[in-house]
């Protein structure tokens, strides 16, 4: 009886351990990249002429972003459009968190509409940004 209880103490204890060890491998083992993009592109223009509320949203999904929910980040950015359809801003980050999420299509197209937009708005800085985060996953699918 003692030899039963031993080995069943034993395979429990085992089991954990291996357990233990295939969540560290899957969070911190090798294949684990960093997200493309790391930081949120901030609102530097003081004066916007997109409504309150579409704002209240973009800062809302920068804090999500930076704090790595890009889920809620995609969220928040979103609803941010649904106030402001020509929010740059939002499309770019929308786009970046798309990214990080491995969702690159929907992130591609994210950042096209970024393209439009700060084009439209006459932002000839946010569209070499955009420029350059285009590049940037267009080197991370090679």
């Amino acid at each position: 009886m003692e030899r039963i209880n031993f080995l069943a103490w034993l395979i429990t204890i085992g089991g954990i351990a291996l357990f233990a060890g295939i969540v560290m491998v899957r969070a911190y083992g090798p294949g684990r990249q960093a997200p493309p993009f790391a930081a949120a592109i901030a609102l530097v223009e003081p004066e916007r002429t997109e409504p309150p509320e579409a704002i209240a949203c973009f800062q809302k999904g920068y804090a999500a972003f930076q704090a790595q929910r890009y889920s809620q980040a995609v969220d928040a950015f979103t609803q941010a459009l649904q106030h402001s359809p020509d929010f740059a801003e939002a499309f770019h980050n929308r786009g970046r968190a798309l990214a990080n999420l491995n969702q690159q299509p929907q992130a591609v197209r994210s950042l096209l509409q970024a393209c439009d937009a700060y084009a439209l708005n006459d932002n000839p800085d946010g569209l070499a940004q955009v420029k350059q985060d285009l590049g940037r996953l267009k080197g991370s699918d090679a």
